[in-house]
């Protein structure tokens, strides 16, 4: 926002700039509105809930936060690519968000009442966490968000769906909370 208000200061006409912004802005409120609407049902279903709040996190942090600590969203209008990419991760999130809702209507297990740790068995969402905040360039960051067809993506913090050893930012964590950028190094 504030870079609009800076260039049109300057006397830059910003509207179509603008109506990239606003379109970009309307279209991500609808896609976390469906995040939350009809989903109440889901808190019932522990073995649903926590799948959904591993998705939705890694979601935010893969994509929002990568975006953002990226400084992407500032200059959306200047790479027309991330806003397509973010209408086909939209039509996938709503999608996920419908079959969590469709997997509560089928599976009435229950489970016993435990805590979830989303970091220590699920090594790669504390390198996605701190991988937001690692330093990528114009060059580095269409590998990221966007492989090439038959490509391995190269994942911010070093991760990476079959990597064995996790790396936030090139130092080991073993299931520690990662010391970066992305946090103060406690929970």
């Amino acid at each position: 926002m504030t870079n609009l208000v800076t260039r049109s200061l300057d006397g830059e006409d910003v509207t179509v700039r603008a109506s990239v912004h606003d379109a970009l802005f309307r279209r991500v409120t609808d896609m976390w509105l469906a995040v939350y609407e009809n989903q109440y049902a889901l808190m019932g279903n522990a073995r649903v809930m926590v799948s959904k709040v591993i998705w939705d996190t890694a979601f935010y942090w893969g994509v929002f936060g990568l975006l953002f600590f990226q400084d992407r969203f500032r200059t959306v209008a200047d790479t027309p690519s991330v806003a397509a990419d973010l209408e086909r991760l939209t039509d996938i999130s709503n999608r996920v968000q419908a079959f969590f809702r469709e997997w509560a209507a089928l599976d009435d297990s229950r489970l016993d009442p435990r805590f979830v740790d989303l970091y220590s068995p699920l090594d790669f969402m504390v390198r996605l966490h701190a991988g937001m905040a690692d330093d990528l360039t114009d060059a580095t960051f269409p590998s990221v968000s966007r492989p090439t067809p038959g490509s391995s993506p190269n994942w911010p913090g070093n991760w990476s769906p079959r990597s064995s050893t996790p790396t936030a930012t090139g130092t080991a964590t073993t299931g520690s909370w990662p010391r970066s950028r992305a946090g103060s190094g406690t929970r």
